[in-house]
């Protein structure tokens, strides 16, 4: 059974058909030198920014991880990688040590030893 629409305008209650109900429900502009505007220019750019702003924050979010860590391991590649090479004169013993470090001792046998130059 069709809807019916009760209006001010007509008391009557006639069963609609689907057409008459699209058209009932659709905007009228009161004034039709200015007609109503189903969807302005802000309204269109708020909805494009909330549709994209998950994308892009989520994009931003994955960039910036990866920066991070890209770095950090990196840095603590470094690191590792920066040692100097010593060789003890008392048991031939070739060890490494931190950069920086002049002289160290052998794990060995504790002999102070200097860097080895190349």
């Amino acid at each position: 059974m069709p809807g019916r629409i009760d209006s001010v305008a007509t008391r009557t209650k006639e069963p609609l058909t689907a057409k008459q109900v699209q058209e009932a429900l659709d905007l009228v502009s009161v004034d039709e030198s200015n007609p109503v505007a189903t969807t302005r220019w802000w309204q269109r750019a708020r909805a494009l920014v909330s549709n994209w702003l998950g994308v892009v924050g989520v994009l931003g979010f994955f960039s910036a991880a990866w920066l991070y860590y890209d770095r950090r391991d990196h840095a603590l590649y470094e690191a590792e990688r920066r040692r100097i090479t010593f060789h003890c004169i008392r048991c031939d013993h070739l060890y490494t040590a931190r950069a920086g470090a002049a002289v160290a001792a052998c794990p060995r046998c504790d002999h102070e030893n200097t860097r080895l130059k190349f």
